[in-house]
């Protein structure tokens, strides 16, 4: 390994890079399992990872808008309006999709794993007060910090 690899080796431990991922969720539902794709991309050096992972999350807002709220200070009171949102997590799991392996610099790997979820699990809505979203996040498993995605949003009925 070059002086110059080495370099490439070190940033793509620090930063995560190596492979840009991409996620595709192909017809999700509730009633039977759906296909989700991952693709990476690999740069421009091998890449040798643990694993290729799913991250799938749901995630509920819920915005109560002109509150009333008091802070106080000593003896002094302020009271101002305000929106207040709060967020809570309604679904969480990490899918394994492949193992260790490999990557071959500049080559574009693509994986599909089948996913299920739960029939009592929330569908996705957007209302005036409250709204309710489905994402999902490629990463693979390294030393270092890993390659993802980002959180991908997808809609699911």
């Amino acid at each position: 390994m070059g002086f110059l690899d080495k370099i490439k080796s070190a940033k793509n431990y620090l930063t995560g890079g190596g492979a840009k991922l991409f996620v595709e969720v192909l017809e999700p539902g509730f009633d039977e399992p759906f296909s989700v794709r991952v693709r990476a991309e690999v740069s421009d050096s091998d890449l040798k990872i643990n694993g290729v992972y799913l991250k799938i999350k749901g995630e509920e807002e819920v915005i109560i808008p002109d509150v009333l709220v008091a802070d106080r200070t000593g003896d002094d009171v302020e009271v101002r309006r305000e929106n207040v949102a709060r967020e809570t997590v309604t679904f969480e799991a990490t899918v394994q999709v492949e193992g260790a392996q490999t990557l071959d610099a500049g080559q574009t790997y693509e994986w599909e794993v089948q996913v299920t979820l739960n029939d009592d699990c929330l569908p996705t809505y957007d209302g005036p007060l409250a709204k309710h979203r489905w994402l999902f996040l490629a990463g693979l498993d390294k030393t270092g910090n890993d390659p993802d995605s980002g959180w991908t949003a997808a809609e699911i009925y």
